[in-house]
């Protein structure tokens, strides 16, 4: 039986669905349904996700979006959400049935634009595609003093796994958004705008201070037990002179330092 029959079937009238998220460093899978599907795409794990409607609305309007939400622990909000940065990804939704999970049709193709968090429910707002290139959100530089790149990404060229710009070390105790490790190599301040990372799960924090071995991180970590390891990355403030000093990167710079600070068309000289 087609798609197209399934849909009018009386025996078959709970369609699945189908969320493929593909990452900048993975592609994830998943459905609402309550079993594992494996079709030609691949295999979609079952997850509480589901979504606002759609259905009264067409995908070339400018405004249009739709909202999905899932476990604040996933891989996917522990990645793009609490992560330094905000990698590549984008969203294909696909509609099928029990009968044939080959046969599916796309109902929604978009880039998550906005995280919210609220308890243990994460929410992604995904504009259409087509609203998404409309809102001018496409990777451009700015002409701006502070650097465009992010740090350790393929333009600005430093090695995230250099030994001066990372340390591994282990858990003591969690209070709150503050970790402390057993051993820090690093100077007081000097992974500000780092990266932690959890070698239990993969899961990301980005580090807003460090103190002797007391880091305080954006988000608390979901499950990172004491004694498990943890990789601890320099942080960028993205001024010249942290790239120039810090890291010895000026020739890789992504901004331009010499921009005046007072506008003068707003601003008499």
């Amino acid at each position: 039986m087609a798609f197209a029959d399934n849909e009018l079937s009386v025996s078959d009238a709970s369609p699945i669905e189908l969320y493929k998220f593909v990452g900048t460093a993975a592609t994830y899978r998943m459905t609402s349904y309550n079993k594992t599907i494996t079709n030609s795409e691949g295999t979609y794990i079952p997850v509480s996700v589901s979504r606002s409607n759609n259905e009264n609305a067409s995908q070339d309007q400018s405004d249009l979006g739709i909202d999905i939400t899932m476990p604040f622990d996933h891989p996917i909000i522990q990645e793009y959400v609490f992560g330094v940065g905000m990698p590549e990804l984008t969203l294909t939704l696909y509609r099928a049935h029990r009968e044939n999970y080959n046969d599916t049709v796309i109902l929604w193709t978009g880039k998550p634009l906005a995280f919210t968090v609220e308890g243990r429910q994460a929410t992604l707002r995904v504009p259409s595609l087509f609203a998404y290139l409309l809102r001018g959100l496409l990777p451009a530089p700015r002409y701006q003093a502070p650097c465009n790149h992010l740090l350790y990404d393929a333009r600005c060229g430093l090695d995230a796994n250099a030994a001066a710009n990372s340390y591994t070390t282990t858990v003591v105790s969690k209070t709150g958004n503050n970790v402390v490790v057993a051993l820090s190599d690093f100077a007081n301040g000097v992974c500000n705008a780092g990266e932690m990372v959890s070698s239990f799960n993969g899961e990301r924090r980005m580090i807003i201070s460090n103190t002797g071995t007391t880091f305080r991180v954006n988000f608390p970590f979901s499950n990172l037990p004491n004694g498990e390891t943890v990789r601890i990355h320099r942080g960028c403030d993205h001024a010249f002179e942290t790239c120039r000093t810090k890291f010895s990167n000026g020739i890789n710079y992504g901004g331009f330092p010499l921009i005046p600070p007072d506008n003068p068309f707003a601003k008499p000289l």
